[in-house]
């Protein structure tokens, strides 16, 4: 008998553990070091999120990977203009891993498509943290490239002294993005350059209408460049196009920095011109009219000086129109331009005259139509209808014209509206056009004379009232009269 012998065939299995490579430079605190004149290629396609970072000029909205850099006192450019496979973003931070905080940051900028582009002025040893992220999560390769060079006016820290009744030219075509966060009159939609001038005491007037070749924004502030604070702005000059005029009181000794850039990222060379007035230019000039009258209403720096306001047929040169002349009875100045034709277009012109020698800019020319019918009798607060205790009246506000008034409580005024007069008992009124009305109103109630409301009380939608209509309750003082305005 043949003897078998059994074995017992043992086999050793050792796993494989496959480990991907690591992103080098994934977390802040392992960011890698680069300096003025470096380029160097990186890759987020293996990186992970970032919870320390946030939005700062731009969101972060993907998976990024760091760089540090050594200010020199230089303004510094990071960019991945020169190569980028994917939609990226750029932030820059100064602080700490654990304490980040915002120095700028851009999107699509550099004018390279997708690519980012982010400037700034840096400070001697302080150490910048960059992140350089995707759009939408998007992630990829890319080049990072460090230039630096001096801090001129495309910065707010370089900002070109101008003084008054000075004109400077200048460029927006090399600039880059400026991350101020906050509309200021006007959005910031590019890049742009500074400008800086302290305050006399006069109004002044900032215009780029003297010369520019492209659709310009005007931003100024006070503060300082880490802490703007808004003072105005401006996109297109009323009645004249696309180049920006702004006017205000220049306070004395306080320093202004003015933002010079464009419409929908448009850039090019444009006149900075600044005048300081002794007798200063009105603003914000609007106009109404009923079918005989116009009403004007204007901002002004002139309180007590004569207004002097030429008008005629739309088209008519000025020196060859009506004028009508008064007193500018405060900061917001008014006029009213009687006999007039209906149905018609007129244009006018604004100026005041301050004293000898001393005579404003003329502006204009700006537009109204007179209507075609004759409005209600109490289109105007002059001419308020009277109300009684238990009594109803009907009215049709669109017999009537826009006039601008106070904004009372929650009724501010946007549309025609007809005036009521009532005299108080001491008793409690309840004004309502609760359920009776085809349109949403509001009710006003002024105390004072027309040309110094005074709130009293304002209502816009009632509760249980359909068709937001209104109704409104308030103690009267008895003989008080009161102005009331449905609109």
């Amino acid at each position: 008998m043949r003897l078998l012998t059994p074995f017992l065939l043992l086999s050793t299995y050792f796993p494989t553990l496959t480990v991907l490579g690591q992103v080098p430079n994934d977390a802040c605190v392992d960011a890698i070091a680069i300096t003025c004149g470096s380029a160097v290629m990186g890759s987020t396609s293996e990186a992970m999120l970032d919870p320390e970072a946030f939005n700062c000029g731009t969101s972060v909205s993907a998976a990024g990977v760091w760089y540090s850099i050594v200010g020199t006192g230089e303004a510094i450019t990071l960019s991945t203009c020169q190569d980028f496979a994917y939609d990226t973003k750029i932030n820059v931070y100064s602080g700490t891993c654990d304490a980040l905080m915002c120095v700028t940051g851009n999107d699509d900028g550099g004018g390279c498509d997708v690519g980012s582009t982010a400037s700034f002025p840096s400070e001697p040893g302080t150490t910048y943290l960059v992140l350089v992220q995707g759009y939408n999560g998007f992630t990829g390769e890319f080049e990072l490239t460090v230039s630096c060079g001096p801090v001129g006016y495309d910065y707010c820290q370089g900002a070109t002294p101008i003084g008054c009744n000075q004109s400077l030219p200048g460029s927006t075509v090399d600039a880059t993005p400026d991350a101020v966060p906050f509309f200021c009159g006007t959005g910031i939609q590019a890049p742009g350059v500074w400008y800086v001038f302290t305050g006399t005491g006069d109004p002044v007037v900032i215009s780029t209408c003297e010369s520019s070749d492209f659709d310009t924004r005007l931003n100024v502030y006070t503060g300082t460049c880490g802490a703007l604070e808004c003072v105005t702005g401006n996109d297109d000059t009323p009645e004249v196009g696309l180049c920006s005029t702004v006017n205000f009181l220049a306070l004395e000794g306080t320093t202004y920095l003015i933002l010079v850039q464009g419409y929908d990222g448009a850039t090019g060379t444009f006149q900075l011109e600044l005048a300081c007035q002794t007798c200063g230019t009105p603003s914000e000039v609007t106009a109404t009219a009923s079918d005989t009258a116009a009403y004007v209403f204007w901002s002004s720096y002139n309180p007590g000086a004569t207004y002097v306001i030429e008008y005629g047929a739309l088209g008519f040169q000025p020196g060859t129109g009506v004028e009508s002349t008064g007193v500018v009875s405060g900061t917001n100045a008014s006029a009213v331009i009687p006999g007039l034709e209906s149905d018609t277009e007129y244009a006018f012109y604004v100026q005041e005259i301050c004293g000898p020698g001393e005579v404003s800019q003329r502006i204009g020319p700006y537009t109204f139509i007179t209507l075609e019918e004759e409005p209600a009798a109490n289109a105007t607060c002059e001419n308020a209808l009277p109300l009684t205790c238990g009594g109803s009246v009907e009215g049709n506000t669109a017999e009537s014209f826009y006039l601008p008034r106070p904004t009372c409580g929650a009724a501010n005024v946007t549309a025609p509206g007809l005036w009521y007069t009532i005299t108080g008992t001491g008793e409690t009124f309840t004004l309502s056009t609760c359920g009776s009305a085809d349109f949403d109103t509001k009710i006003s109630v002024f105390s004072g004379t027309c040309g110094e409301l005074e709130c009293v009380a304002g209502v816009d939608d009632a509760p249980d009232c359909e068709g937001n209509t209104t109704e409104l309750q308030f103690p009267s003082e008895d003989g008080v009269v009161y102005l009331v305005l449905v609109h």
